[in-house]
């Protein structure tokens, strides 16, 4: 199963994003700006267009990119959405685009991407150990 990783400003406690009853994220920009701040992290990222935004991938470079940037009906950018990043890329994209949530829709749960390293086998919830075995 692949996980989508949602990476996104909004006020502390605001849970994860399918708790919202409203949009309880602030917009980012459009899609050419947003796309202008990832291509500055990731240079050799190769955008497509695709529905309302574009997808960018990254092949080539270690480590492995796929990333979907999509505009609401007014233009607006509210997510920077990952498929399987590393945690070492969302920290970079957290840290240059002053984002400071990152969640994980399909488990229903915030991570923590600086709680462990692009070797874990499991992201890290917010406030929650690591699963032991």
């Amino acid at each position: 199963m692949s996980l989508q990783f949602y990476l996104y400003r909004a006020p502390e406690g605001t849970g994860p994003i399918t708790s919202w009853q409203k949009m309880e994220a602030e917009r980012l920009g459009n899609a050419a700006e947003v796309k202008k701040h990832l291509s500055q992290l990731f240079p050799l990222i190769q955008w497509q267009p695709h529905n309302k935004g574009v997808v960018g991938l990254s092949s080539q470079t270690t480590p492995y990119l796929d990333v979907m940037i999509t505009e609401d009906e007014v233009d607006s950018v509210f997510f920077v959405v990952f498929n399987k990043p590393p945690p070492s890329v969302m920290r970079k994209v957290m840290k240059q685009m002053n984002l400071n949530h990152a969640c994980v829709p399909e488990a229903d749960t915030l991570i923590d991407p600086y709680g462990y390293d692009d070797e874990a086998r499991y992201y890290k919830k917010k406030n929650n150990p690591l699963p032991t075995f």
